[in-house]
């Protein structure tokens, strides 16, 4: 934790009452079951749930602290009552955001922005510690919950925002405050919220008013977008390119793309490298450009690149590669899922040898067009030759039909496996991918090597 903080200080500067005397705020929860001693626990309501309903029991784990909307009689520690927990956990992130004083990156987009933050924290790391945005922690809830985290042994801090329509990145970044910022492109995801492409441009370039003038945008010029961006941006610019557009000051070339990775030339202003990472799919060369020029505007130096993102390793539920059931592979896509994405994970399953299936659960948050690109991506599997592709749940029926008859359609995930299961062998590789609503993992679960094993000797 960052800064001198306790409850009367940040009583004293945004308001509110402070109950049973003062407290030292050295670490945050909003969860009872992840709760430690010392922590300050904060109340936060949800729409089925109320944190105020956890008070005692977190009292009773030896919390240090307490934040509330009304005072708690029945409970001892000390009590910070505002008008609005999540606003007060904002408050504490944003005060432990203005002690730290090195590098803070934030990024967003629609796609990549997990990979970029832990490519990009690999490079970082060959300078001293650096704090990364753990798990899902990149809205309002954790995002201030991950500012809490930092601390003066840190070199750097990258920090990971999305959101699903617009105010929201202005908010998470008005905390943040990044030095240097980037929006990793813009693409179809939460088109629901956004309403429109250009509606995601406005909502993630709020990102970019969040810089000062002595702040750093690092800008994708082979993003929908990138000229508004440019437009509006008043910091110093640093550009990059995946696909060799001569006017980025990073730019990418002599892309070789397999199974065990890819390998490619970056091309800086202060020389080139040849890069090798182990990360699957010419996505992820994208991402590998951006984690970068992020880095070079920091300060990073070409080896210190290249052998970060040479050691950044696979991220969970993002085209991680499994052992699958009788010697298959599994290419575990199911943390979630939007036509972009899902398009660059089929191109990566096509750069398997051997029978290719997909496992394509439901895309959320598309509003109308939902159904067109639930087609589109039925269409572009059959065009890319995947052998199979079985559909989860109602929204996948248009990628069925247009798949063709050989498309597989079921109505659950453990249909979804069981189908799978029965085609599983040496020399078979399997992609699955949804939104996290679809919750494929139940899929993945069942048909990598344990899993299915046990799945088999239970049927």
């Amino acid at each position: 934790m960052m800064g001198d903080l306790s409850l009367a200080t940040m009583a004293s500067q945004y308001g509110g009452v402070v109950l049973n005397g003062d407290a030292d705020i050295k670490a945050l929860s909003i969860d009872t079951r992840e709760l430690h001693p010392g922590q300050t626990f904060v109340a936060i309501k949800g729409p089925n749930f109320d944190g105020h309903d956890f008070a005692a029991e977190a009292a009773s784990k030896g919390i240090e602290a307490l934040v509330v909307e009304k005072p708690l009689r029945s409970v001892s520690a000390p009590q910070w009552v505002v008008p609005d927990c999540i606003d007060a956990l904002g408050l504490i992130g944003k005060s432990c955001r203005k002690a730290f004083k090195a590098p803070v990156i934030g990024i967003t987009g629609s796609t990549g922005k997990t990979s970029v933050k832990e490519m990009l924290a690999s490079v970082l790391r060959q300078r001293g510690e650096v704090l990364s945005t753990k798990g899902n922690y990149n809205n309002h809830l954790g995002v201030p919950l991950m500012l809490a985290e930092l601390n003066s042994k840190q070199a750097f801090a990258v920090l990971e925002m999305g959101a699903s329509a617009e105010g929201e990145i202005a908010y998470l970044s008005g905390l943040v405050r990044p030095d240097v910022a980037l929006v990793n492109n813009v693409g179809t995801a939460h088109l629901e919220g956004f309403g429109s492409r250009e509606g995601i441009v406005r909502g993630k370039g709020e990102i970019y008013q969040s810089l000062s003038d002595a702040g750093r945008a690092v800008v994708n010029l082979d993003s929908f977008g990138a000229e508004e961006f440019l437009g509006q941006i008043s910091a110093q610019t640093l550009t990059f390119s995946a696909t060799g557009n001569p006017e980025a000051d990073v730019r990418v070339s002599g892309v070789r793309v397999n199974d065990g990775g890819s390998t490619y030339l970056l091309h800086t202003p202060i020389g080139d490298i040849e890069v090798r990472q182990s990360l699957l799919g010419i996505n992820n060369v994208c991402n590998g450009a951006a984690a970068a020029t992020c880095a070079l505007s920091v300060g990073m130096r070409l080896e210190e690149i290249r052998t970060g993102l040479a050691e950044v390793g696979q991220v969970s539920g993002r085209l991680f590669r499994r052992p699958g059931v009788r010697g298959s592979r599994i290419l575990d896509d199911a943390y979630n899922a939007n036509p972009d994405s899902m398009s660059g994970a089929i191109d990566v399953l096509t750069n398997f040898e051997g029978t290719r299936i997909f496992v394509m659960g439901a895309m959320g948050e598309l509003g109308p067009g939902s159904e067109e690109y639930h087609r589109q991506m039925g269409e572009k599997s059959r065009q890319a030759g995947v052998d199979c592709l079985i559909c989860v749940g109602e929204a996948t029926r248009p990628a069925a039909e247009a798949y063709g008859e050989k498309a597989v359609w079921v109505g659950s995930n453990e249909e979804a496996a069981q189908v799978c299961l029965g085609l599983l062998g040496p020399n078979v590789s399997v992609l699955v991918k949804g939104s996290r609503t679809a919750a494929l993992e139940e899929v993945v679960d069942v048909i990598t090597d344990l899993g299915g094993q046990n799945a088999v000797l239970a049927n």
